[in-house]
């Protein structure tokens, strides 16, 4: 029998640090995208937050996907969307992403900590694309709760 997928923190950032996703209706778009394919069943959705410049996921991926395909479908869905209106001419994402195993669950709490605070860090108060909790996010992975 397969082991439990294992848990990430991912950071994901815009082609030379450009600020598209300070644009409000992009970083509504991928905040529903990142939803649309947790609910396709291709990863658990834990928490993330749409910076500026980059994005911050916890994330567990499905049984039958890897990270890596989970963050392509985001990332490509997002600049495929992007695209489709024209908006962008060149690369939208840099290559590649950043993972981190997450451990057990005092780095979980950690992770999850770090991406609630994350825009307060950068000035921004009230901040709007931050999903730490919720009905629409999934809970702490079991194999991290022993």
């Amino acid at each position: 029998m397969r082991s439990a997928p294992d848990t990430y923190f991912i950071t994901a950032a815009i082609a030379k640090r450009r600020t598209l996703l300070q644009d409000d209706e992009h970083a509504f778009l991928l905040s529903r995208l990142t939803f649309h394919f947790r609910d396709e069943g291709r990863y658990f959705l834990h928490a993330f937050v749409i910076m500026p410049d980059h994005m911050h996921a916890l994330i567990t991926p499905s049984y039958d996907h890897t990270v890596e395909r989970c963050m392509q479908c985001i990332k490509a869905g997002f600049s495929h969307a992007i695209g489709k209106h024209g908006r962008m001419a060149d690369g939208v994402w840099q290559r590649g992403f950043r993972e981190l195993k997450v451990r057990d669950a005092e780095d979980y709490v950690r992770r999850k900590g770090y991406i609630a605070q994350n825009p307060e860090d950068w000035g921004l108060r009230d901040y709007r694309h931050v999903h730490v909790s919720g009905p629409l996010l999934d809970p702490m992975p079991k194999r991290l709760r022993v």
